[in-house]
């Protein structure tokens, strides 16, 4: 019985160990390739990576088929079969054996990088120059592509209720102990279309709309190419919690300049949608911004921002310059300069950062010493051998 386990284990082993596995699977990541390049044409960037590269399954035509993650974990258990034969570990192939755990520690850490990367984007301004006032500390960084609903109240509008964009499901209740009332999301919108309504409109109950409702209605609109130009919406209402009757219907968009207002149980509250906030464990902060222009032009050649980052930890911060090509790599995160909006007449000088955080950053450098050692040790080995064959007459 346990001879029959142990042959079938090592049946299984060989066929996992086989080249031919790990052949197909590259043949299908050059198929995943082509098609998720074609079809960023259609449907963007973000979405064919998220479709394509960033997901375990792809769904096409109704099928299920294995998307990047699924075939790199495949090429991964196909290693681990091949470099857990004891053969693999004979002096011969002693340095081929370590190019596989190099490639092995590669696609292992590409897969736990891309599964617990974050990245998002910070917006810096610059004060007026005065030797008081210091520029503001951004402690959070905003989301590309995710929206968050957001319930302040208090005098002061500090006591908040975040409620994330997974949350925000049509049919879905919104409640915390503190609230009086519950949110229910009536439709979600991931790229919202904003009319005026008109008289020739059509709104199911007119007088439960509330504030903005009454005025411009929200619909449905096919996502931008450019992901980070989609715009979320939503409409939902307000149940009292007690009662069980509801308040009103209200209607939300991402950074709406008109903040939508809610007065219940003499308490006013104020509701905002704005792009998922990540806090940081750092804050930076604006010291300075610069840009060259190409001559004769308005075409920036080059921008870099001079900042203040700070660990929570401390009162005072390091300086540090970034630059277009030269990031900011601080613990775990690394900072980008990504853009700048000119500062117009009555308006600030703005430097937008990018945000990246990829704890298995040294990863491929480890990697790749592995694999450079690994090709020493294996030309090494054969060194003999070869040099007979190019002596023989």
């Amino acid at each position: 019985m346990l001879n029959n386990l142990i042959i079938s284990i090592k049946s299984i082993q060989a066929k996992l160990a086989s080249p031919n596995l790990v052949a197909l699977a590259l043949l299908w990541l050059i198929v995943l390739l082509i098609f998720g390049t074609l079809e960023q044409k259609f449907i963007g960037l973000y979405a064919a990576q998220q479709k394509y590269f960033s997901s375990f399954v792809l769904w096409q035509w109704g099928f299920a088929l294995p998307a990047t993650r699924s075939v790199l974990l495949v090429i991964c258990v196909g290693i681990v079969a091949k470099i857990s034969q004891w053969a693999a570990w004979k002096l011969h192939k002693l340095g081929n054996s370590l190019v596989h755990v190099g490639v092995l520690f590669l696609l292992a850490g590409t897969l736990f990088n891309t599964l617990n990367k974050q990245e998002g984007y910070l917006v810096l301004q610059k004060e007026d120059a005065s030797p008081s006032q210091k520029s503001p500390i951004r402690e959070y960084m905003e989301d590309y592509y995710a929206a968050e609903l957001v319930i302040m109240s208090g005098e002061d509008n500090i006591y908040s209720h975040v409620f994330k964009q997974e949350e925000l499901i049509p049919g879905s209740t919104l409640t915390t102990p503190q609230l009086a009332f519950n949110i229910v999301i009536d439709e979600f919108f991931t790229n919202v279309n904003i009319e005026r309504v008109t008289a020739t409109d059509e709104q199911s109950n007119p007088n439960d709309y509330t504030g903005f409702a009454k005025i411009f209605k929200l619909s449905d609109k096919k996502s931008e190419l450019n992901g980070e130009e989609n715009l979320s919406g939503a409409y939902f209402t307000v149940i009292d919690k007690q009662t069980r009757k509801p308040i009103g219907k209200y209607a939300i968009f991402e950074n709406m300049p008109i903040i939508q207002s809610i007065t219940h149980a003499d308490l006013v509250y104020q509701i905002i949608m704005q792009p998922q906030r990540t806090p940081l464990p750092f804050g930076v902060g604006l010291i300075d911004f610069s840009v060259d222009y190409h001559p004769a032009s308005e075409v920036a050649s080059g921008y870099k921002s001079e900042v203040l980052v700070y660990d929570k930890k401390f009162t005072s911060g390091q300086r540090a310059v970034i630059e277009m090509n030269e990031p900011l790599r601080y613990k775990d995160w690394t900072l980008y300069q990504s853009a700048f909006n000119q500062a117009e007449q009555g308006s600030k000088e703005t430097s937008i950062l990018v945000a990246v955080k990829s704890s298995g950053r040294l990863i491929p450098y480890i990697a790749g010493l592995i694999i450079s050692f690994g090709l020493l040790l294996h030309i090494f080995v054969r060194l003999p051998r070869l040099l007979r064959i190019t002596s023989k007459p």
